[in-house]
């Protein structure tokens, strides 16, 4: 059996914070939806311990757990992953449009400016960073028309 990855414990204090954020509104969403943690696990195919870990952040639930709980719980375009379809619903987690989009964008700028030197950190070779660039498109998406659809969104 593979020995488990270390390399959270290189993450930046800002992330683990925003780790720990987003379990919190995982789970508000999953409430509000009023699902039980073992009907999310169902939902997602993993088991209730992880679902529990997902809620509070733990830096070690692989981000393919955290997608699969996005496409199910976040969003009203299905099993998008992306920024957009999250900002969707943010009512489903108790903010106002501006909170998410500011949030997000913190977010963003987190991961953009992070990832290489956290990869780069743990061994990762320019190869093997270069490759996994893909995976990391959605820190460049653009969250709103800077000039009318943030404006427009929050007046709705």
């Amino acid at each position: 059996m593979p020995k488990a990855s270390r390399s959270y414990l290189a993450l930046p204090a800002i992330t683990l914070d925003q780790l720990q954020k987003l379990g919190r509104d995982i789970a508000v969403a999953r409430k509000r939806r009023h699902l039980s943690m073992r009907d999310m696990a169902a939902r997602m195919m993993v088991n209730l311990k992880t679902v529990q870990r997902l809620e509070k952040g733990d830096p070690t639930v692989g981000i393919g757990i955290v997608e699969r709980d996005l496409a199910i719980g976040v969003g009203r375009n299905g099993r998008q992953a992306t920024l957009r379809n999250a900002l969707s619903d943010v009512a489903s987690f108790g903010l106002s449009r501006k909170d998410a989009v500011q949030m997000a964008r913190a977010m963003q700028q987190t991961v953009k400016h992070s990832w290489v030197d956290l990869f780069r950190n743990n061994g990762f070779t320019p190869a093997e960073i270069e490759r996994l660039r893909t995976c990391f498109i959605a820190v460049d998406e653009p969250l709103e028309n800077e000039n009318d659809a943030t404006t427009s969104s929050l007046r709705r």
